[in-house]
């Protein structure tokens, strides 16, 4: 289980870097946008941030719940650690994404 959560982890990451990537080109490329348009862009990238803070709490009440069933003890404590620090990390992630989104929408608008 912990290698396919992990795989699955690293897809995540991957995928996240990516769009920012996407984004980044995008905005390279992207002509000058009106006051409505970027108004339109921030609040769908503010509905993504909030998803993929969502996203990373249900892994982590997933995660916590495979780690008691698997583990007992300290085991189980520790694997709950990882998984906190995990989600920590792709809340870190999503922020970041997000102030990207914000600045290149701010940097493409009238």
């Amino acid at each position: 289980m912990n290698k396919s959560l992990a795989t699955i982890l690293a897809t995540a990451t991957v995928a996240l870097f990516t769009l920012g990537a996407q984004a980044a080109d995008m905005a390279a490329s992207a002509p000058v946008l009106d006051k409505a348009e970027a108004k339109d862009l921030k609040n769908h990238a503010d509905a993504d941030y909030k998803a993929r803070q969502k996203i990373s709490d249900a892994k982590l009440i997933e995660n916590k719940a495979a780690c008691e069933s698997a583990a007992d003890g300290s085991v189980a404590r520790a694997c709950k650690g990882s998984v906190k620090a995990q989600s920590k990390k792709e809340k870190a992630d999503a922020k970041v994404l997000h102030e990207v989104q914000k600045d290149d929408i701010k940097a493409n608008s009238k």
